[in-house]
């Protein structure tokens, strides 16, 4: 294991960093890839604490590379049209030195990742970033006033993702029961806690 750790490949090493064990994982959170670290950020394995440092952006030394820069010359953003069809980069893809895109990728991971400690991932219940405070509204661990935040966001799909969520009290289940927008009410019917005058009231 410690020879694919440190393969010339990233793609290798990322693969390995997505499963690893936790004393593999800790080292590759800090491989100079910052790919490898957000395959890091999805390991179920992963210590806490280094997940924690991988989604708030402390503790580890900065990332050398990403997928972008180590393509294109920066600053660069991969145009959704982009007519060059040796490029295999995602929509949107971007590096400004400090690899914006791929960084953003490592949070979202963490997000979603339950081994990651509640107390790291509050702080990402406000705005500005959507796909981040959708990924928190499908946690189970948040202290009900992060859940109460997320339910009066302005964006619907948060709202709908955190309306599905089993964990979420029962005050929240039927403040989504009347919110305005039909996905949140889609959301709620697939909760499985939904009291049940909530699922048989009349219209």
């Amino acid at each position: 294991m410690g020879t694919l750790a440190a393969d010339a490949d990233v793609r290798v090493v990322a693969e390995l960093a997505s499963w690893a064990p936790p004393s593999v994982a800790a080292e590759l959170a800090a491989h100079p890839h910052a790919e490898v670290r957000r395959a890091v950020a999805a390991d179920e394995r992963a210590p806490p604490a280094v997940l924690a440092a991988l989604l708030i952006g402390e503790g580890l030394p900065p990332a050398r590379w990403c997928p972008v820069c180590e393509r294109e010359e920066t600053p660069f953003v991969h145009e959704p049209r982009c007519p060059r069809p040796d490029r295999d980069l995602l929509p949107g893809a971007s590096c400004d030195g400090s690899h914006r895109s791929t960084a953003h990728g490592i949070r979202e991971m963490a997000l979603r990742n339950l081994a990651t400690p509640a107390c790291a991932v509050v702080r990402f219940a406000d705005p500005p970033s959507v796909p981040l405070r959708r990924s928190l509204a499908a946690r189970p661990d948040l202290p009900a006033e992060v859940y109460g935040r997320l339910a009066v966001d302005p964006v619907p799909g948060i709202r709908a993702d955190l309306a599905g969520n089993p964990a979420i009290d029962t005050a929240l289940m039927r403040a989504s029961a009347d919110d305005r927008d039909h996905d949140v009410r889609r959301g709620l019917a697939h909760n499985p806690r939904v009291p049940l005058d909530v699922l048989v009231r009349p219209a």
